[in-house]
């Protein structure tokens, strides 16, 4: 469960899927239905990607964060 859930994050911050909520099925976005996947991951989604988690890693560092 735990690649899934990275791979779902992953899927969703390149634009393919929209934004996955609890309990809810995983719907495409226009993208994620016409895009070519062979290369998946293009360098470009690469840096999407590693984006998408610095920013997650700096809220989790901020909200830890003692005063």
């Amino acid at each position: 469960m735990f690649d899934f859930n990275f791979g779902i994050k992953n899927l969703y911050s390149v634009g393919y899927i929209e934004q996955p909520q609890r309990g809810q099925d995983i719907v495409l976005t226009q993208l994620g239905e016409n895009d070519e996947l062979t290369s998946y991951p293009r360098p470009e989604q690469e840096k999407m990607i590693r984006s998408y988690w610095d920013k997650k890693d700096e809220a989790r560092k901020k909200k830890n964060k003692i005063p």
